[in-house]
């Protein structure tokens, strides 16, 4: 997209494809958030069933660095997008 937004081309047609494939982008940019946040709660759960295993060091690394996705998730869905 940095291509178009460099090369801009005013026709109708063009202005609209440009535009869906904008939305497309911003919805696949969405389900990968959901999916790293999806891998990374059944990483958490499946910890949780084992036990620790001196492994609590690394779930908490797992959740903070997804954290970060969650809050993407969730500001992209209040937008409506």
């Amino acid at each position: 997209m940095s291509f178009e937004d460099a090369h801009t081309d005013t026709g109708e047609g063009h202005l609209l494809s440009v535009q869906m494939v904008k939305d497309v982008v911003a919805q696949m940019e969405d389900v990968a958030a959901a999916q790293r946040v999806g891998l990374a709660e059944k990483g958490a759960r499946s910890a949780e069933k084992r036990g620790s295993g001196g492994r609590s060091w690394m779930d908490a690394w797992n959740r903070q660095r997804f954290e970060g996705n969650r809050q993407l998730l969730a500001r992209r869905r209040s937008r409506g997008m």
